[in-house]
């Protein structure tokens, strides 16, 4: 599992943003538009593109999906796990162990 996990970060790391979105397996350029407390001490975050009447393009993410969010441009910014709890038309939540703290204070 953890094999297969690290061949699929490391070839989405050889797409562009754009074609990483489009191969289904990842979603970029996402704000944070609500945080809340999860069971287990949990903290939910959720995410949804700038535009806010935009929806979510095609993903295969779906609820129980571990993920990873990162900074915008940020090739070695912090990276943080966590997993998919929520999936809308326009937003998606993830449940993370911490806050996600960056030297911006907030981010996307």
């Amino acid at each position: 599992m953890d094999a297969e996990r690290e061949r699929l970060h490391e070839s989405l790391q050889r797409l562009s943003p754009a074609a990483a979105e489009q191969s289904g397996q990842a979603l970029v350029r996402l704000v944070i538009r609500d945080e809340t407390g999860g069971m287990g001490g949990r903290v939910l975050i959720t995410l949804g593109k700038r535009n806010q009447g935009e929806s979510l393009p095609w993903t295969q993410l779906r609820t129980g999906t571990p993920v990873q969010l990162g900074v915008e441009d940020g090739e070695h910014a912090p990276a943080w796990r966590g997993v998919v709890s929520e999936l809308r038309r326009d937003s998606i939540q993830v449940a993370l162990s911490t806050w996600p703290e960056t030297d911006t204070g907030s981010p996307t």
